[in-house]
């Protein structure tokens, strides 16, 4: 099974094997990026294909959209040699099964170690520290960083909300890792 890692904080990069993926179209990118953090936020997350549409395609016609979607599915999913992404004639999901490892996800766990670790939530371990300096170091910068579909609206929101969240929780962790 190949390993496919995503890198979101900062400009976006997917790499499968140690092998960076280039698409044609920002789509693509915009896609995976969606599919994996709505998948962090709410494991077993499906995706009607007409819901994608929306988000991605909103200007087009519908039959366009679809297939504009079909085509860069096929790209994807040629790509990822089937793997990780899971695709039927109306949904959209993600394999869990699959290896795949995701920035976004490693510094939330980081940052939140501290919150489960069994000592005072006002109080960090060395330990604890160690791990808020290793989510820091993940944060490359803001989420999907120079990143955007100039035709979606509702994307940009979405895209918008996550950085600002990441960056409220990069706060939090510098913050906790200089008054210990």
């Amino acid at each position: 099974m190949a390993k496919l890692e995503l890198f979101l904080l900062g400009p976006p990069r997917l790499v499968r094997d140690g092998v960076p993926l280039q698409f044609d179209t920002r789509k693509i990118m915009a896609l995976v990026a969606y599919l994996a953090v709505s998948e962090l936020e709410s494991e077993g997350a499906r995706f009607s294909r007409e819901s994608l549409l929306a988000l991605l395609w909103p200007d087009l016609e519908p039959s366009r959209a679809r297939a504009v979607l079909r085509r860069n599915l096929s790209l994807l999913r040629s790509a990822l040699e089937g793997e990780w992404l899971v695709v039927d004639r109306q949904m959209i999901s993600t394999d869990p099964q699959a290896n795949f490892w995701l920035d976004v996800d490693q510094f939330r766990r980081l940052v939140r170690a501290w919150e489960t670790h069994g000592h005072p939530q006002d109080q960090a371990c060395a330990e604890c520290l160690e791990a808020l300096a290793e989510a820091v170091a993940l944060y490359q910068g803001d989420f999907l960083q120079g990143f955007g579909l100039r035709d979606s609206i509702a994307y940009d929101d979405w895209q918008f909300f996550q950085a600002e969240r990441l960056r409220q929780e990069l706060a939090s962790a510098l913050e906790r890792l200089v008054y210990g």
